[in-house]
């Protein structure tokens, strides 16, 4: 969303609704930078204000929930605690997906998760060490270009 959004809004909408979600894109960039500096977190508090606003133009009231508000209290909440990035969750929410992948018993879920979890874990080691059988670690590629046979 911070990066190849806005080269794509662009292009495809009209640049009164191409703005302000182009500057919303760059407004999640600077707060999920590596350094944050007050005073450019201030400056992106009021700013956002004025992204909101000029969204309220554009989109219906219905859009406009509670969770849009909270990208108000982000900047100061990234000043208050962290830079942004290493307080994500979607690193664990996507560990969680792959565990509920796992569940094969509905009755007790927290079972499949280990013996899951454990069988993946014992496969993985396992396949460094198999040469002759092909595996996700030693396949070959689908898309390989050999070179053209030489006479």
């Amino acid at each position: 969303m911070q990066r190849l959004l806005p080269y794509g809004l662009q292009q495809y909408l009209p640049p009164d609704v191409a703005k302000p979600l182009i500057e919303l894109c760059l407004f999640f960039k600077q707060i999920c930078s590596q350094t944050l500096m007050v005073d450019d977190m201030l400056k992106a508090q009021s700013k956002v204000i004025d992204i909101l606003c000029n969204l309220e133009l554009i989109y219906p009231p219905g859009f406009f929930d509670i969770m849009i508000h909270l990208v108000i209290h982000l900047p100061l909440e990234a000043l208050e605690g962290v830079p942004i990035h290493p307080r994500w969750m979607y690193p664990f929410e996507r560990f969680m997906k792959k565990l509920k992948n796992y569940i094969q018993n509905k009755a007790m879920p927290e079972g499949s998760f280990a013996e899951g979890y454990v069988a993946e874990e014992a496969l993985t080691f396992s396949s460094y060490y198999f040469r002759d059988v092909t595996t996700k670690f030693n396949h070959p590629y689908r898309n390989v270009d050999f070179p053209p046979p030489t006479c």
